[in-house]
Formats: structure tokens, sequence, C-alpha cells
């Protein structure tokens, strides 16, 4: 994992374009054409622009607020993401774990999505080893969409399309400085509120009431 030289820049990069996604077809989110493309187009515009929407953000102090949770292999990650979204003025309840010693990513997980559930955070953050533990825990609680997402599509994507409400970060499979950029994209986008997007979340709600008491093996 990267040191937290890595981290220093968070600022900056949450401080991206604006994520509204532009004019698109109706099946757009089945095209897979030049996704690594487009972002490194919107990651080119100069930090101009960056610095100036950062500014404003530290100005008017008007942040996401965000609860975040690790088990133990996640604990160091959590603990660089934890440091730099409080200096860029995002509001962080921090629900542990507060060491290194072994914890278990379910409990982290439940806290973070009660929270969410809750309202008394905007949206989750999650981290475990490979992040696909931390995934299946937090999806268990009703009303929470949790995505495990280690590209930068899928993170801002997750939420314009899925709704998505919590992050999932796997410390042991990406760097301190791609989590940066995952976070980046995941506050800053915003749910599109199309008809084709409602209808599907109408079925994965439905999906949730008809087999949330169903007993698991």
């Amino acid at each position: 994992m990267a040191t937290e030289s890595g981290a220093g820049q968070l600022g900056d990069r949450l401080s991206a374009e604006d994520p509204t996604p532009n004019s698109k077809t109706p099946d757009d989110d089945d095209d897979n054409t030049s996704i690594d493309a487009k972002w490194r187009n919107r990651s080119s515009k100069g930090t101009q622009q960056s610095t100036e929407v950062f500014t404003q953000r530290r100005a008017t102090r008007i942040a996401m607020q965000l609860a975040i949770g690790a088990d133990h292999a996640g604990f160091q990650l959590k603990q660089q993401l934890v440091k730099e979204l409080q200096r860029c003025n995002y509001g962080v309840l921090d629900v542990g774990t507060h060491d290194s010693q072994p914890a278990d990513y379910p409990d982290m997980a439940e806290a973070v999505g009660l929270a969410v559930r809750a309202g008394r955070v905007d949206r989750g953050i999650v981290i475990c080893g490979s992040g696909v533990g931390a995934a299946i825990s937090a999806n268990k609680l009703p009303g929470i969409r949790a995505g495990l997402c280690h590209d930068l599509y899928s993170a801002e994507q997750g939420v314009q399309h899925d709704n998505m409400n919590v992050l999932v970060l796997g410390a042991r499979v990406i760097e301190t400085k791609t989590a940066i950029e995952l976070v980046r994209a995941f506050t800053q986008a915003t749910f599109s509120g199309e008809e084709r997007h409602l209808r599907r979340l109408d079925k994965v709600r439905a999906l949730e009431a008809r087999y949330g008491g169903v007993k698991t093996q």
C-alpha cells in the first residue's frame, strides 16, 4: 500500500469537475467503449479548475457527511483516508476499528450501514483486505447499496446509475493514491434520477422485500 505522501493530494483530487452525466443514449450503461480514455480525458483538463473548486469547498465548509469503517486489514488505509477527508472539510464518522488488532469485517460493515440507514451520514465507506467480505456484509442491510470499486468508472457510475450509497475498498488490492481517487469519484457523483434507473432500483427493492426474510445457509 502506498505511503501517506500519496494521500497528500486528496484536496486537489476531490475537487474534480462537475460529475453530472452528459446526455446519453438509453443503453449507454451497456457501452464499454473507451472507458479508460474517457477518464484520461477528464483528468487531463488541468489543475486550475480543481484548485478553484477546492478553495470554494474550504471557504464555504459545505461537506458531505461520511461514515467510514475497516477491519484490521484496512485499518492503515482508513486512517489515511480519515485524515485527508477531514482536511478537506468532509464530516467523518469513524466507526472503527481503531487499531491493527484482528477485527471482523461484518461488524464494521454493519456499523457503517446502520449510520447510512439512520440518516446520520450521507454515504459510507468500508474497507477490508480484498473488499469482497465487506461488500457481501454491507449488502445484507436493507437499503444499503454497496459496491466494491477498484476503478474510477465504477465508483462514479455506481452512484449515477445505481444510487450506490456505500463504497467498498480492498486495502490489499489498491494503493492509497488509487483509493483517494476512488473516494473522489464516489463523493462527487450524483444519482441521475432517470426513469430507467429508477425502474431498476424499484426491482432491486422488490428483490430485497421478497427474499429479506428467507434464511440462508
